[in-house]
Order: C-alpha cells, then structure tokens, then sequence
C-alpha cells in the first residue's frame, strides 16, 4: 500500500482543556522498546516535527519528522503485514513518520531513520513501525527549515 500523504493534524487541540496530543498503542512496541507500548503523539512547536512521548516510561520521547516535508522524492509503501496490523483499508487512513536523531551541536545535520519509518493510523490509535530493506538508511542528514537548526 502507497502512503504518500504528509500526517494529519492529531484530532485534539491542546487548548481544548483535554490532555495534549493523541494515544497510539504500538503492539509490538518500537523497534529496542518492545515493552513499551503506549504512546501520546504530540505536534512539536514547528511544522513537520512531532514528539512521540511513551505513557509507560515518562522519560522515553523520540522526536519524529515527516519525511515528505523534509526529503526530497521520499516514497515508502506501507507492506501489507502492517497494514494488516494498523487495519488499514485505505491509504488516506495511514501516516508515515520517520524517527529524527537531533544534532548535538549548532549547525550539524539532523538525520532521520527511513529505514525504520514508523506507520500511524490516528483513527484507530494504532502505530507500527517496520524494516525497509530499499530505504537510504537509519542516518539520512536532512536539514529542516528552522531557526538554529
């Protein structure tokens, strides 16, 4: 399945008075954090960037970009197996997110894992993410369109 779509905006405003973000259960957690299951998605100050923040673990937070935004070209197909898993019928029902690393120093390239890009159905709070043996790598640099970046 082709998912090409930039994500959507999670469904709740945090100026709503509800909790930020949205819940996303991963069954067989992230890749290293198999245990860990549950996570809130939180759109990060900038566009493009979100916090994915664990709900089990409170210090555990991975910053995730969209690589539609930010890399030229990026394409992925979303295999079967986990559009199983993410009951995914059709490809507007699926976000792609890729695990950004942020650089230690000002001025050095942010990189992005498109190796292992994390797959999201927000409508029914479902995430995965999968192996591309095709992809760039685990360390694609990136240069985002912000200030001090």
């Amino acid at each position: 399945m082709s998912a090409v779509l930039p994500l959507p905006s999670p469904p709740r405003d945090p100026s709503d008075g509800a909790e930020a973000g949205q819940l996303v259960r991963f069954p067989a957690g992230l890749l290293g954090f198999p245990d860990t299951q549950t996570y809130r998605l939180e759109a990060a100050d900038v566009p493009g960037f979100y916090w994915l923040k664990s709900e089990e673990h409170a210090p555990l937070a991975f910053v995730l970009v969209d690589p539609f935004q930010v890399i030229e070209g990026y394409s992925v197909d979303v295999p079967a197996q986990e559009a199983e898993i993410l009951r995914v019928t059709q490809p507007n029902q699926v976000a792609v997110l890729a695990i950004a690393t942020v650089p230690r120093k000002a001025g050095e390239m942010w990189t992005a894992n498109l190796q292992g890009p994390v797959a999201l159905n927000l409508e029914a709070g479902l995430g995965v993410q999968f192996v591309r043996s095709d992809a760039p790598g685990v360390r694609t640099p990136f240069r985002p369109a912000v200030a001090g970046a």
